[in-house]
């Protein structure tokens, strides 16, 4: 049934509401004949058969034909010219019919009107005016010439009245024609005003697509080199009050750069263009994620900060853990932001498995903050948001988050919800579905406190064009590596790849002569030619957006490392592949591994 309601009224495509109209206009016609038609062709057949074989097959096969309309309106061939086909076929078959069999007393001339008709949804206004004339002249010559037109002799034929609904049907086709031709035209209007509204908006999309991508390198640029060469001084041996001012610096950098994420993942919600990437996760990676982040934060407030994982919490889940963190981050980022004594407690519930692996997580943040007020509480998951104007001037923000994670929530099949007291806290809680796999994720990733050692025995091949961005680097990664080669573009790094041997590659996606991407490809393509290994190749770029992380993906980059560069994730990212043997180096193209 669905099948027959599809072929009839088919779903709009493409957005283009003016083809959907018209094929469901052909669909309702083709239906209407079918059963109305089909009918009367089957009693005129039952008639006439004995008499007339050939008039009595094309009268009940004629209407049946028009089932197979709305297939050839979807054919390769263009609307027009499968309509114009099709409605000259009607009109030679139907009038052929009429004229070689009773003329206009045959009942198959009640089909003529609707020829232009159709014309004016498949061909066009001006070839239903057309096809008008054509038809209002054929019914005419039909009457004048009846009596040179075979016709039963057992026929009871009263002229008067054939002429009658000669001049009838022929007034009706004119109007049929005149109504249809104004509201084809009018429907071909409005569809290219619609067209011409969405290519618009297609392009403002595209532009705003684009200003971000570029604002978004633009900012991440120059904070590469602010929280790069602040984490770089937090691992020299400083005075108190100096490690207590790089801290302040990193912090301020942190903010900065999630205000810019939440901007910029708001734009990808907008443009549909934000995806769930599946992996396989622990949620006790993600405790100690908030753990790091969030327990100094509390600390220094003097708040009481703790988390609790219940249920199946111990279990390898298959979801995407980055947004998952991002979902608690925000929360519990929140919840510190807006309570000034008490606790902050971050809940995280595993449900037990269904019987297809899938689980319900249950993510809530519980604290004693300022409450948010009933009325304001209904609109608090809008973008750019806040309870109150006045709370917004106080503890600063974009008003962003809590939208993105009601967002990210539905785009794991899950929700989010609040409970709040005005002066007595809030309990924000979310949930989502993940899978879930039996079998071990394997070693996992070491973290920056393991042992560096092996770090001394890598070559790290690095290009980018920015004289800052590579001071940055030498900063983080000079004294824990062994060898740092820094090269200002692509060119200069194959180069330097095809005299020289080296472990891992970090490229910029941005560089002249060269960028990053064509340099990935070339490495790739000389890999292959010579029989080589392939080279860990990682993009350390600050073009992050969905659609360049895919493209780099394709060029086949073993993975992103996003500026501004984290410390923690580009060392873990170097001891992950120091300890691995050569034939383990083939590795899957991975996401991004900062933010």
């Amino acid at each position: 049934m669905r099948s027959v309601k599809a072929y009839i009224w088919p779903a709009v495509e493409d957005g283009d509401h003016l083809r959907a109209a018209q094929l469901r206009i052909i669909g309702v016609i083709a239906l209407t004949v079918v059963v109305c038609g089909g009918l009367a062709g089957a009693l005129s057949f039952m008639a006439n058969y004995d008499r007339f074989p050939p008039q009595a097959w094309t009268g009940l096969i004629t209407p049946l034909m028009f089932g197979g309309l709305p297939a050839l309106a979807r054919s390769r061939l263009s609307l027009k010219t499968t309509g114009l086909l099709t409605v000259s076929f009607l009109y030679i078959v139907l009038t052929g019919q009429a004229a070689s069999m009773g003329g206009m007393a045959f009942p198959i001339v009640i089909y003529l009107p609707g020829i232009p008709i159709l014309a004016a949804f498949l061909v066009g206004p001006r070839a239903s005016l057309a096809f008008a004339g054509l038809v209002a002249a054929s019914m005419g010559s039909l009457f004048v010439f009846r009596d040179w037109v075979p016709t039963p002799a057992d026929w009871d034929i009263n002229y008067y009245l054939l002429g009658w609904i000669t001049v009838t049907l022929i007034l009706l086709t004119i109007a049929a024609s005149l109504v249809c031709a104004i509201f084809a035209h009018q429907m071909a209007a409005a569809g290219a005003a619609l067209e011409d509204a969405r290519r618009k908006s297609d392009a403002a999309n595209d532009a705003k697509t684009a200003f971000l991508a570029n604002i978004s390198h633009e900012i991440r640029t120059p904070m590469n080199a602010m929280l790069g060469m602040a984490q770089a001084l937090q691992q020299d041996q400083l005075a108190s009050s100096q490690r207590d001012k790089v801290d302040t610096m990193t912090r301020s950098g942190d903010v900065l750069l999630r205000l810019v994420n939440e901007v910029l993942d708001m734009a990808r919600i907008e443009a549909g263009r934000l995806e769930i990437v599946p992996q396989e996760f622990r949620l006790t990676d993600t405790v100690a994620m908030l753990e790091g982040l969030f327990a100094g934060q509390a600390l220094e407030k003097g708040l009481n900060f703790s988390i609790r994982l219940t249920g199946e919490g111990e279990r390898v889940f298959v979801g995407d853990p980055v947004r998952i963190g991002q979902i608690l981050a925000n929360l519990t980022a929140n919840a510190i932001k807006f309570t000034h004594a008490g606790h902050v407690l971050i809940s995280l519930h595993a449900d037990q498995p269904d019987q297809n692996g899938q689980c319900a997580l249950t993510l809530s943040v519980t604290d004693s903050g300022i409450g948010i007020d009933p009325d304001e509480a209904s609109t608090l998951f809008q973008p750019f948001a806040q309870a109150g104007s006045a709370q917004m001037r106080a503890y600063g923000g974009t008003g962003l988050g809590l939208a993105i994670c009601r967002q990210l929530c539905e785009l794991m099949d899950g929700d989010i919800r609040l409970e709040s007291t005005p002066g007595a806290g809030s309990v924000f809680t979310a949930q989502v579905r993940v899978g879930t796999k039996t079998a071990d994720m394997g070693e996992p990733v070491l973290p920056v406190t393991a042992d560096l050692t092996p770090l001394r025995r890598l070559r790290i091949l690095a290009a980018d064009d920015n004289q800052t961005n590579r001071l940055v680097l030498r900063a983080l990664l000079d004294s824990v590596v062994g060898t740092l080669c820094l090269v200002e573009n692509g060119q200069e790094a194959l180069d330097l790849l095809e005299a020289e041997r080296f472990d891992l590659v970090l490229l910029d996606s941005r560089m002249p002569v060269m960028d990053g991407i064509t340099a990935a490809r070339a490495i790739r393509r000389l890999e292959a030619e010579n029989g080589n290994q392939r080279l860990p190749i990682f993009a350390l770029t600050a073009n992050v957006m969905p659609e360049q992380v895919a493209e780099y993906e394709a060029a086949g980059m073993t993975g992103v490392l996003a500026k501004p560069i984290a410390r923690d994730a580009l060392i873990s990212t170097l001891l992950k592949h120091a300890i691995e043997e050569p034939a383990d180096r083939d590795t899957p193209p991975a996401r991004y591994l900062a933010e």
